[in-house]
């Protein structure tokens, strides 16, 4: 399991304004404070899909660190998402990402998640995601 780090957000989480809500298992939540610098435009009545994107990503990474599979100080890269936008996210209200890694294999980790802003069953986005795992330090030869 990972070792209380999980809370410690990176810059780029930071500055979109992604905050750490609480783990459960293999499940991570994260919320992205709505701000003016995430809308698509300063006239825009919904969250620019980018910011869900990179909040999507982020989460997706972060909860592999919950799986009881994962080792910590292992590496990782995304290698697929997959994001389908179900409906525009307004500018009201925070949106909740909850992840989920379902699976670790080899050097490989999967997970998904959703983007909501008052429940889970009307999202926003749903995600789909494959992590490499261990990849600082491999020098791989393309043929």
């Amino acid at each position: 399991m990972f070792d209380g780090e999980i809370r410690q957000l990176p810059p780029f989480a930071v500055v979109l304004g992604m905050e750490y809500v609480r783990e459960e298992g293999s499940k991570l939540w994260v919320r992205l404070r709505i701000s003016e610098h995430i809308l698509q435009d300063t006239q825009a009545s919904c969250v620019h899909g980018g910011a869900i994107t990179a909040t999507l990503d982020n989460a997706c990474g972060w909860c592999i660190r919950t799986h009881s599979q994962y080792e910590n100080g292992t590496s990782m890269a995304t290698l697929d998402l997959r994001v389908d936008f179900i409906r525009p996210a307004v500018p009201e209200l925070d949106i909740m990402v909850m992840a989920e890694c379902y699976a670790i294999q080899q050097n490989m980790a999967y997970v998904k998640a959703v983007a909501y802003q008052t429940s889970m069953h009307d999202p926003v986005a749903k995600s789909l995601a494959t992590f490499m795992l261990d990849t600082l330090g491999t020098t791989r030869m393309i043929e």
